[in-house]
């Protein structure tokens, strides 16, 4: 069992990551709010659940990732792209290249099934077994859907970037 010390140190060091897990999911900030606030009351609630101080980082953006996907389902509009890109404006003081917005820009575009895959691979540099433990999908399938994501975004940045002709 995990103490209160341990996991407000975990939270603390997660907290940017955390909100933008559920950010690439719920594509809005109130509702990216929302899931991590909730999340972080069900890991207090939930702590002694917790047996591995390793296991810490895992189990917060699993909470985070099962209340994204609650409120997206209580949720009966479309999703925005706009509100996500402006989000991520908002929210980061970082100044990002015209080229790595243009990639985050395609990734947000993806399907939901492969943009969570995608993000948490690339952006949080989570590995396969790790994703597979906070989305709950089988290796198998975290592993075909970032290969289709990679495809996917190799396809829209190789023709998006030859807008000159030269295919």
């Amino acid at each position: 069992m995990i103490g209160m010390e341990m996991l407000t140190e975990a939270i603390l060091k997660n907290k940017e990551w955390l909100y933008k897990h559920a950010l690439v999911i719920t594509h809005n900030i109130d509702e990216a709010e929302e899931a991590v606030g909730n999340a972080i009351v069900k890991a207090y609630v939930n702590r002694n659940k917790i047996q591995k101080k390793e296991s810490i980082d895992s189990w917060l953006y699993k909470i985070v990732h099962n209340e994204s996907y609650s409120l997206l389902r209580k949720r009966k509009d479309m999703l925005c792209i706009t509100d996500y890109e402006n989000s991520l404006c908002a929210k980061d003081d970082i100044e990002k290249s015209v080229e790595e917005q243009s990639i985050w820009k395609t990734v947000s575009e993806l399907p939901e099934k492969y943009r969570e895959i995608v993000y948490l691979f690339y952006a949080r540099e989570l590995d396969i077994k790790t994703i597979h433990k906070v989305t709950g999908l089988p290796v198998g399938t975290v592993k075909s859907r970032l290969n289709r994501g990679r495809e996917m975004l190799r396809s829209e940045l190789t023709e998006g970037g030859s807008e000159d002709g030269d295919n």
